[in-house]
């Protein structure tokens, strides 16, 4: 779990859809909102297509295991924020599904109403903000992009240097080895340049 300031923007975007005066509702209350963000540890895969014409498309969709889990955090983040005091608890499913903890609802009533609405596509609004794996880094030109020292397999003089390169999802906020894996990365560059 992972919790901080969110600024309104991404609130906006990850707010189900309830209407215009739900929506107006809610950003009134901007002030009061909290969020927790599940750190998945994904095991789906999905590719990335890049065309010589157009624009990039992918394709991704959750694993029942990984959809298992994101329940389990949603739970555990419910009774969180209900140990906290939390008047309501709200989840990022497309259409809003709230739980106020006082109001005599059992928690297990909350989780079936969100198992009705669903965790794929198009049922959950999920996103990420350290993506990893997309250049994985590894020796097997098949199944990476980058080798040891960052650089794109068959194409001289070209690196990848971020979160991208990690062979899977970590589960944890990756900022620092983000850090360390550019700071490595760099300085073999700065030492084979010299």
């Amino acid at each position: 779990f992972e919790s901080g300031a969110i600024h309104p923007v991404e609130l906006m975007v990850m707010m189900p859809w309830g209407g215009a005066v739900d929506f107006k509702r809610q950003i009134e209350r901007y002030r009061e909102w909290s969020a927790i963000a599940i750190l998945l540890r994904d095991r789906a895969e999905g590719r990335i297509h890049v065309p010589r014409v157009g624009p990039p498309s992918w394709e991704y969709a959750l694993t029942g295991a990984d959809q298992r889990h994101v329940r389990e955090g949603l739970r555990r983040s419910a009774e969180l924020y209900a140990a906290c005091g939390a008047s309501e608890v709200r989840s990022t499913s497309q259409l809003p599904v709230s739980w106020r903890p006082a109001s005599g609802e059992k928690l297990d009533s909350f989780m079936h109403r969100l198992d009705r609405m669903g965790y794929g596509a198009n049922e959950s609004t999920y996103a990420s903000w350290h993506p990893q794996g997309s250049a994985r880094m590894g020796i097997d030109e098949r199944a990476s992009v980058v080798d040891e020292n960052n650089a794109v397999h068959s194409t001289p003089g070209l690196y990848v240097m971020d979160g991208s390169c990690f062979p899977t999802a970590s589960g944890v906020n990756p900022m620092v080895t983000i850090e360390a894996l550019a700071h490595r990365a760099a300085s073999r560059l700065a030492l084979a340049l010299k």
